[in-house]
């Protein structure tokens, strides 16, 4: 009875916090095959995410295609195309004009979009002697007013028996409709 009261503790204290999506604002659905063009610099940045001396994080100038960990492409706009098997297609405009395809995940009124997902758990499920989580995740939604939110999760924690150590940031990029 004991053990199992144990079990049901450590359950509780690695089960997970929350379900919210993320998004303070309502979303509206992406009308499929219509494109989207944004601004390529984000005008607002909702961040939990602390500098601290083993982690600097500089994100003020990230950039849409940044997120999408694309690199060396320079463009003030960016156009976006959901397809309708849940393809996006971004492409940017500007003096070389490039276009990048990436699957994404559809749910309610958003997309999500992981560039690193490595989740490793022994037992699976309740993480009690190993566990690594190291995932890097972008949910795609569009306001009521026409706007872009990116909501930008990384995870990165690991844990040995009852240690563990990590660390986690979730920032929120207000693009404009162009």
């Amino acid at each position: 009875m004991r053990f199992l009261f144990c079990i049901i503790i450590f359950i509780f204290l690695f089960s997970c916090k929350s379900t919210n999506h993320g998004f303070k604002t309502l979303v509206t659905t992406f009308e499929t095959d219509k494109k989207y063009t944004f601004e390529n610099r984000h005008y607002k940045l909702d961040s939990n995410a602390r500098k601290t001396d083993n982690f600097s994080l500089d994100r003020k100038n990230i950039t849409l295609l940044g997120l999408f960990r694309i690199q060396n492409t320079f463009s003030q706009y960016v156009s976006i195309e959901i397809g309708k098997n849940d393809s996006l297609r971004l492409s940017s405009l500007g003096d070389s004009a490039r276009i990048f395809s990436f699957k994404l995940r559809r749910r309610k009124h958003y997309y999500q979009y992981f560039s690193e997902r490595d989740i490793l758990e022994i037992p699976p499920i309740v993480s009690f002697f190993y566990g690594r989580r190291k995932v890097d995740r972008l949910r795609i939604a569009l306001t009521n007013s026409g706007e872009l939110i990116v909501n930008n999760k990384y995870v990165d924690h690991n844990n040995i028996l009852f240690l563990g150590g990590g660390g986690e940031y979730n920032q929120i990029f207000t693009y404009k409709l162009y």
